[in-house]
């Protein structure tokens, strides 16, 4: 059995107490280290044992040298105890935590030192016996605390282990990347069980120096660590931990309130590395710093969910559904990770009250779009890298019914990377999205099959959106193409005048022509006369080079019988400009009886 590691303060009682009483004094002050404890702040506490009761000191004060306890704790029963009888101190929390209690387990194949040395040896078959009798032994103590520390070698688990205090498993380390070095827990042959799991609410677990594994070709589809209780914190460190089964994962949320924190390891599962799929999880957080996940992660929740991945490599889809009908939705922040990602994308993310997408590389998205984002209230899609080359590949970034999204500075690239030639976009905007920006972005494509569009704004009920600054040359099947614009209201357009004609106008070429400077995707093109037309209507074509960019006749910028402004409805057949064209105005109509007079013609473009 494990022995107690505590420099024991002993006191003694002050004064007669009955077996109901609450207070007691003491006549020496608590101390640590020789240093007088002045007080215990909100959360500590102190087990105390008076003869054969246990009592927990919940508040000291050590000028009055009194404190409050509750009594009867544990097994014991409230007593009456006499003035002068000795109390010892027993175990604390917060300002005694550094006197750990430790039990060791060895494996079988552990050195004779290790076996020598541990409190449980392991008999190499069925392992989980001997560690939850060390799990039982601390967690029989008054505060439920310790650490497990495991030897070097395989243990064995073959049931699952349950969890349900406050508990530190140490290994000694996972060393190499063959999974067979240092501490090495493994589920093997034995089908649908849980490695871990906790039993108790409001606990916390850390992991540290282990390889966990479910490594056999068997059916077992469980995860090897799963929630069972909510409110509970998980903490992973310097861990190799995979579930090698074709589904599932290696740990599952599946209680809210439920915080997963990964740093410095190496997760994997045939689903995802980390999965939750009870989408009425309300609460609960998840971080993951500097970790390798392997086939990424799926997390269908709802509510008040705190998400943050950083720093990671992602061989998967990070896949985030919030679930709409709660509210409100997740926070998630995805930042200066590598992704590769799979044939769901890179990021699929859906519901989410805040997102970050900043500074990550997606260095190979074979198929589905890249970041494919829908019903975002707020975002920020920023300084990221995305290179497709992949038959499957569909868009780079979809933003679907979503409000306030910058996506900015973003640099996105695909080879030879379309499903079907001239089907998808670089960026586009679908459904219900509004008041979003879309700057500063840098879009190509190459090989047979190219994007159709390099933007695209997909639909009239797409309001108020801004674009602007995108270099988007080389970004699509067909010159003309690099922006489309069918929402409402877009924003980032820019006008340049191509002719004024004063006086009354007539059916001809106007002489002058118009030279952008630049290469740009032309838009509508708008009409404005201080004298309006009778009888029919003003119509004018435009000419790139001397040749009519309105082929669709019916398309063509004009002015109604007795109005004074005008515009064509959609843009014109011809839309992509170079930095040697030029443009001029054709008037092909003029008013039946009155001409129209003093005509104005500019056209939007884009610069590409």
């Amino acid at each position: 059995m494990a022995a107690l590691n505590y420099n024991l303060v002993t006191t003694t009682l002050g004064a007669d107490i009955s077996d109901s009483a609450t207070a007691i004094t003491f006549t020496l002050a608590l101390k640590e280290g020789g240093v007088n404890i002045p007080t215990l702040i909100t959360g500590d506490f102190v087990w105390i044992k008076v003869e054969n009761e246990l009592m927990k000191l919940t508040a000291y004060t050590a000028g009055a040298l009194s404190g409050t306890v509750s009594r009867g704790e544990g097994d014991t029963v409230a007593a009456f105890h006499t003035e002068g009888v000795s109390i010892d101190l027993v175990a604390t929390k917060e300002h005694f935590g550094s006197k750990t209690f430790v039990v060791k387990v060895a494996a079988a194949d552990a050195s004779d030192d290790e076996i020598n040395a541990a409190d449980y040896v392991c008999d190499g078959v069925n392992d989980h016996v001997q560690i939850q009798a060390a799990i039982d032994e601390i967690e029989g103590r008054p505060d439920a605390t310790g650490t497990v520390e495991f030897s070097s070698g395989t243990f064995n688990i073959s049931a699952v282990i349950t969890i349900n205090g406050w508990l530190i498993f140490q290994g000694t380390g996972a060393l190499g990347w063959d999974f067979n070095e240092g501490t090495v827990l493994t589920r093997d042959g034995v089908a649908n069980f849980n490695m871990f799991q906790n039993t108790g609410s409001g606990i916390e677990t850390l992991f540290r120096d282990l390889i966990i594994q479910d490594y056999g070709a068997d059916a077992n589809t469980s995860p090897v660590i799963e929630t069972a209780a909510a409110s509970s914190t998980f903490v992973f460190d310097r861990v190799k931990g995979w579930n090698y089964q074709a589904t599932g994962y290696f740990f599952k949320i599946s209680h809210s309130g439920t915080t997963f924190i990964a740093t410095d390891c190496y997760l994997e599962g045939g689903t995802a590395a980390l999965g939750a799929t009870t989408t009425t999880l309300t609460t609960g957080k998840v971080r993951i710093l500097d970790s390798y996940l392997f086939a990424g992660i799926d997390l269908a929740v709802g509510g008040s969910w705190d998400i943050r991945l950083e720093g990671n490599l992602i061989d998967g889809v990070v896949r985030i559904d919030g679930n709409v009908s709660n509210t409100p939705m997740p926070d998630v922040a995805v930042t200066n990770n590598v992704i590769e990602g799979r044939s769901s994308g890179a990021i699929y993310a859906t519901d989410i009250r805040s997102l970050i997408v900043k500074g990550n590389t997606v260095p190979y998205n074979y198929a589905g779009t890249a970041f494919r984002l829908s019903n975002i209230d707020r975002g920020i899609i920023a300084d990221n890298d995305i290179h497709g080359d992949g038959s499957s590949f569909h868009h780079g970034i979809w933003l679907l019914d979503s409000d306030y999204v910058l996506i900015n500075n973003n640099s996105i690239m695909t080879l030879n990377s379309q499903t079907t030639d001239a089907t998808y976009s670089g960026i586009i905007l679908d459904g219900d999205t509004n008041n979003c920006s879309v700057t500063n972005n840098t879009i190509r494509t190459a090989g047979a099959n190219k994007w159709l569009y390099g933007i695209r704004i997909d639909d009239s009920t797409c309001n108020d959106n801004l674009v602007e600054g995108n270099d988007l040359l080389g970004s699509c099947k067909t010159n003309g193409n690099e922006f489309s614009d069918a929402g409402t209201d877009t924003r980032g357009w820019l006008m340049v005048e191509l002719a004024y004609i004063a006086g009354a106008v007539a059916v001809a070429t106007n002489p002058k022509w118009k030279r952008l400077r630049r290469t740009a995707v032309l838009g509508t093109t708008f009409l404005a006369a201080s004298t309006g037309p009778t009888g029919q209507a003003l119509i004018v074509d435009v000419q790139k080079n001397g040749t009519k960019i309105y082929t669709t006749t019916g398309n063509r910028p004009s002015i109604i019988a007795g109005g004074t402004i005008g515009n064509s409805t959609v843009a014109p057949d011809t839309k992509y400009i170079g930095t040697t064209d030029v443009m001029a105005v054709e008037v092909m109509q003029v008013g039946s009886g009155v001409a129209g007079s003093d005509l104005v013609v500019e056209q939007r473009y884009m610069p590409i």
